[in-house]
């Protein structure tokens, strides 16, 4: 977004990695604090929460203030200072188990962890808030994400710890089940491309279509 041109604001707990002219540091859980991090943004992208599957399995009650409380919370202050729109980071996980071989957004939704419930809970207060007309809410359903600063417990960060530590790699299961990795440009590209439309529809399917194993990624 910066390098076509954007004004960015950063809002967060902590600094990015990407130094931005104006970051405001603040708990988006928090309205007073949202209200103040959101104000003057034209739009909002709104990629904050629990994203760590295992910190949402060890402590269900964060997975939901952040993903799904919070959530209603940023609605709230977009919609009080009168933003255009939103776009809410979701997870290709709200599907679940997939029933048929093409999983596209109108495939039932079963999540079966409690990231991924907090995470549909999440896009439902989002969702709802856009139905007055007054803020415009997308849903971004992300496949899994890779790419730099990624999470040190995600599994592809971890792969590479273990083999450069000359270390055995630990596939839990058969192995045989998959991702669809998807690179942080990519994503960062559906963002902007979001960002300069009005669609009719209002959930994408932002995920890689090449589905690697788990045992195939080791």
């Amino acid at each position: 977004m910066l390098a076509k041109g954007h004004e960015v604001i950063g809002f967060d707990k902590v600094e990015p990695s990407v130094r931005l002219a104006d970051f405001r540091r603040g708990d988006f859980t928090s309205e007073a604090e949202a209200i103040s991090g959101l104000r003057g943004a034209t739009a909002v992208c709104h990629l904050g929460g629990i994203g760590d599957v295992y910190l949402a399995e060890r402590d269900p009650a964060l997975a939901f203030r952040s993903n799904a409380f919070g959530t209603m919370v940023v609605c709230n202050a977009a919609a009080q200072l009168g933003t255009d729109n939103l776009l809410y980071a979701s997870t290709w996980e709200v599907y679940g188990k997939p029933e048929r071989s093409l999983v596209d957004e109108t495939h039932p939704c079963n999540p079966e962890t409690p990231y991924s419930v907090s995470k549909l809970a999440g896009e439902l207060l989002a969702r709802s808030a856009g139905m007055d007309g007054q803020l415009k809410t997308t849903v971004l359903r992300l496949g899994t994400a890779y790419g730099p600063f990624m999470r040190s417990s995600a599994v592809i960060s971890r792969f590479i710890a273990s083999a450069i530590r000359g270390e055995s790699l630990v596939v839990y299961g058969s192995g045989a089940q998959y991702r669809q990795f998807t690179h942080a440009r990519d994503i960062g590209r559906a963002f902007l491309q979001a960002l300069g439309c009005h669609p009719d529809e209002t959930i994408y399917n932002i995920a890689a279509d090449e589905q690697v194993t788990i045992r195939g990624l080791a």
